[in-house]
């Protein structure tokens, strides 16, 4: 190899392995198939709430896990995570953004840095790449419907792993 095709087969070496911690994740979360978001912490799904679904500021919650489109989600390239049924994005608040406890809500896409999620398959960590912060399930809401979800500083505890 010449020096040029050298850096050229690292570069594209380097894209993948980005595109692939970016983009990969087990089982159905991927981005030609969506599927549920399980928390190991309960076992219950990323659900959005449909109570409130369909406009920007979804809730986004802990629920039994069924199924329907509300709770399926599809990985975008770019770290994207997409609701089935609203087609919004998971999205972290901005004006709490620096903060634990800050909201995670659905919202129109626009591929700014709040609604980039990066998935660590090897702690089942979902973490904001804007805030640098985990999404986690409220652990005093665990053990039912209606968990809060939101952003807090990265421990790896049941409640913030997820499986797909």
């Amino acid at each position: 190899m010449t020096p040029g095709t050298t850096r050229k087969a690292l570069a594209l070496a380097a894209v993948a392995a980005v595109t692939g911690t970016l983009l990969g994740s087990p089982g159905t979360g991927s981005a030609d198939a969506p599927g549920l978001i399980r928390n190991a912490g309960d076992a219950r799904c990323l659900d959005a709430d449909l109570g409130t679904i369909g406009g920007d500021g979804t809730e986004v919650q802990l629920w039994d896990c069924h199924g329907d489109d509300n709770q399926l989600w599809t990985f975008e390239p770019g770290g994207l995570v997409r609701n089935g049924q609203s087609g919004r994005c998971l999205d972290a608040e901005l004006g709490g953004i620096g903060d634990n406890g800050t909201k995670v809500q659905l919202w129109e896409c626009h591929g700014e840095a709040n609604q980039i999620w990066d998935y660590e398959r090897d702690r089942g960590l979902l973490v904001n790449y804007l805030s640098g912060r985990c999404l986690d399930a409220d652990p005093d809401g665990l053990g039912g419907n209606g968990t809060a979800v939101r952003l807090w500083d990265c421990h790896a505890r049941p409640n913030q792993r997820w499986y797909f």
